[in-house]
């Protein structure tokens, strides 16, 4: 007989086999929803993270932008300054910048036939040929000072021979005018340079430009002092202030 002690060992009932099935069943359901779990867990890490990176892409991109577009402002400002400074302390000498040699200078020969084939046009009011690209500011008001018409010349100083077409004497013989067409060609020759200084354009020349412009102003003074009247109190004026 065996021992009371001893414990015998019982055959399981069908009951018993079921409850341990279940508890396998419980066992593998709760490892599966744990995985399905950290499936989760990993999917939502993974997807912040990239939300993550994709915001720090973002900012990082927006950062380098906007750094981008400072330093390119500060370079145009800084350019723009330092040209506005060379312009301040570097005097415009028209005969430097335009001077015949000047890489931006642009000719017309030194024979009528050059000048055309340049596509040069004779300026009456410059008596010169020009490129187009000069100024042609005043030559119908000069065309219209005499009397209406345009100014006569001749090829002598008696003028017995009439100049018919003076663009064609360029280069070759002299030819003569009147003293009221070399003012008239002064005045508008001033004019035409005084707006070129607020325009830009370009106003042709032949030799020294500002010794021209001198001679201009002294011919126009020299006559402007003849007139009868200079000496009426007729001229009101105001004293301001100004800059250079």
């Amino acid at each position: 007989m065996h021992s009371p002690k001893e414990e015998a060992d019982l055959p399981l009932l069908p009951s018993d086999h079921l409850h341990e099935k279940d508890l396998s069943q419980s066992e593998a359901s709760a490892q599966q929803r744990y995985y399905q779990h950290q499936d989760t867990c990993d999917t939502l890490r993974h997807s912040v993270d990239k939300a993550a990176i994709r915001r720090r892409r973002q900012f990082c991109t927006i950062i380098a932008t906007s750094l981008i577009s400072c330093l390119t402002t500060l370079v145009i400002v800084a350019g723009l300054w330092t040209s506005m400074q060379e312009k301040a302390s570097t005097p415009f000498i028209y005969d430097e910048v335009f001077r015949i040699n000047s890489p931006s200078a642009t000719g017309c020969g030194s024979t009528v036939s050059e000048a055309i084939a340049l596509d040069c046009r004779f300026d009456e009011l410059a008596d010169l040929w020009l490129p187009r690209k000069c100024s042609q500011k005043y030559e119908e008001e000069y065309l219209r000072t005499n009397n209406g018409g345009p100014f006569l010349y001749w090829l002598d100083p008696e003028g017995k021979h009439v100049v018919t077409n003076r663009s064609q004497y360029a280069g070759g013989a002299t030819y003569y005018s009147t003293t009221r067409d070399h003012l008239r060609h002064c005045e508008y020759n001033l004019y035409r340079f005084a707006d070129s200084l607020t325009t830009g354009e370009l106003v042709g020349h032949h030799n020294e430009f500002g010794p021209h412009m001198h001679h201009c102003a002294e011919i126009l003074g020299r006559f402007a002092n003849q007139a009868t009247n200079i000496d009426n109190i007729d001229v009101d004026t105001v004293s301001t202030f100004g800059y250079c």
